[in-house]
């Protein structure tokens, strides 16, 4: 989409000119485009709608982030989709490979579309975790 918003800008330049006021006039026109095509001015597009945390048994970091992946899924329960996954499982291989996983815990936010809107290593302790949700 950004790479078609681009071609686009480049084709305006093209017929009406590189002036001041042409720029200006394009840079808009095409601003407002690009916002509304990645998304960002609808929050429907960017909500969260999957949460998947990578986790392993020995990792303590993951046992102590465990109580606060469970209570933010109650308080999201129905709108967001929450899913935790031993990294160390070979049932779990693919998906650890997909999304590059090296560090635990990761946690994937994906949108709507299964594309990924934020990865974060380590545990967002207490009310972090539902911040990074929220601000998603």
């Amino acid at each position: 989409m950004a790479q078609s918003a681009l071609a686009g800008v480049t084709k305006y330049k093209n017929r009406h000119g590189t002036s001041e006021r042409d720029r200006a006039a394009a840079g808009s026109r095409w601003a407002s485009v690009a916002v509304i095509t990645a998304g960002t001015s609808s929050p429907r597009v960017m909500r969260v709608k999957k949460v998947i945390e990578f986790y392993t048994n020995w990792c303590h970091v993951c046992s102590e982030f465990a109580p606060t992946f469970e209570q933010t899924k109650n308080r999201y329960n129905g709108r967001v989709e929450f899913q935790q996954l031993d990294a160390e499982d070979g049932a779990n291989a693919d998906i650890v490979a997909k999304y590059g996983v090296k560090r635990y815990p990761t946690i994937i936010y994906l949108d709507t579309y299964g594309l990924v809107l934020r990865r974060t290593e380590g545990a967002p302790m207490g009310a972090n975790f539902a911040n990074i949700i929220d601000s998603l």
